[in-house]
């Protein structure tokens, strides 16, 4: 088994099946960090509703409230896990192109034809993601599947030759028949 890292952390490892690369999740300790604040400062509002409901002050709107707290503090612990723990892998086979997003063994699949994952390209800002600093807009590069009646973005951050590598090992795999 082949296998090729750069300096962000694209890894790409071939077999003889199928091609398998890793792409890095943003990660960074300020981010983290951000979200375990968040994430206390949502523990606390979570607690005083449920004391209130406890003691019967405004039972009824702290019990709806604490429904929608439940729903915000699981969307908060996934996205802590996912900065933490998080992967997302691109397998590809003749047959076509599995995108993997997990937390350590468990996450959603998204599954592409071979003519889909020949689609495969680099874009380098992607519109539907925004980043300003010191109101300035930061480009957010990423690799792109659009046509075919689907759209899918991913790899945000990556470098330009890290996404030609990841391009090159899904054509490769995929095969260039019916490429457009």
């Amino acid at each position: 088994m082949e296998a090729g890292r750069s300096r962000r952390g694209i890894r790409i490892d071939e077999t003889p099946d199928e091609t398998i690369v890793h792409l890095p999740v943003q990660r960074g300790i300020l981010r983290a960090l951000g979200q375990v604040f968040m994430l206390g400062f949502w523990s606390l509002g979570g607690m005083l509703a449920f004391i209130l409901v406890a003691t019967g002050a405004a039972a009824p709107f702290f019990a709806v409230f604490l429904v929608g707290w439940a729903i915000g503090f699981v969307a908060l612990v996934l996205r802590l896990l996912w900065t933490l723990l998080g992967r997302d892998t691109l397998i590809a086979r003749p047959d076509g192109l599995v995108r993997k997003r997990s937390i350590l063994f468990w996450g959603p699949r998204e599954t592409f034809t071979a003519r889909q994952a020949r689609l495969l390209t680099y874009i380098e800002n992607d519109p539907s993601r925004r980043v300003h600093v010191n109101n300035r807009t930061i480009a957010q590069p990423a690799l792109e599947i659009a046509g075919d009646g689907r759209l899918a973005r991913f790899g945000h951050g990556i470098s330009k030759s890290d996404a030609e590598a990841v391009i090159a090992a899904v054509r490769a795999r995929v095969g260039t028949e019916g490429a457009p």
